[in-house]
């Protein structure tokens, strides 16, 4: 009797805790979630706090839904899940109009790759990973593609946006 009763304990145990974790977490993500998508845009202090206010046209880039939920960062033209791990992006996503692309008064040389004040400094990426690496920082919301304004466009080249492409070889 003594024989069954520890390992039916612990089945028991361990369930209880599982289905505890799994609710717990369902509960963690769609607090997370709705923090993100029903936010009203606010008009931050600071510029870190503007860096992940939600734009204005979130509901219109994310309008056929969220690809994943992990470490979202709402930008001005454009919306990206943020890997801590891999210190990389999971997924960009973003609304291309006429608007945002025919603008030709920006100058694409007033913008810095600078990291990304949103990112905690253990998780983010600095521009001395890609130095003497033989990587580029590639875009994958390019920065041409958003014209709106010098803002947004300078947003593009946060380091958390950026992925490892191979560079011109050098012979």
């Amino acid at each position: 009797m003594r024989r069954l009763v520890v390992p039916v304990v612990s089945v028991l145990a361990a369930g209880i805790g599982g289905t505890l974790g799994v609710l717990f977490e369902r509960k963690r993500l769609q607090h997370g979630v709705l923090s993100v998508v029903q936010a009203k845009p606010k008009q931050p202090e600071d510029a870190v706090d503007a860096v992940d206010a939600p734009g204005p046209r979130l509901s219109e880039i994310m309008r056929f839904g969220f690809p994943g939920y992990e470490n979202i960062k709402a930008k001005d033209d454009y919306v990206l899940s943020y890997n801590r791990r891999l210190r990389l992006a999971n997924w960009v996503s973003e609304h291309l109009t006429v608007w945002n692309v025919y603008n030709k008064d920006l100058d694409r040389g007033r913008c810095d790759f600078v990291g990304d004040p949103s990112v905690h400094p253990l998780f983010a990426t600095s521009n001395d990973d890609y130095r003497k690496s033989g990587y580029d920082r590639g875009h994958l919301a390019a920065a041409a593609n958003h014209r709106s304004s010098q803002d947004s466009m300078c947003a593009t080249f946060f380091l958390s946006n950026m992925s490892p492409q191979v560079g011109r070889l050098r012979i």
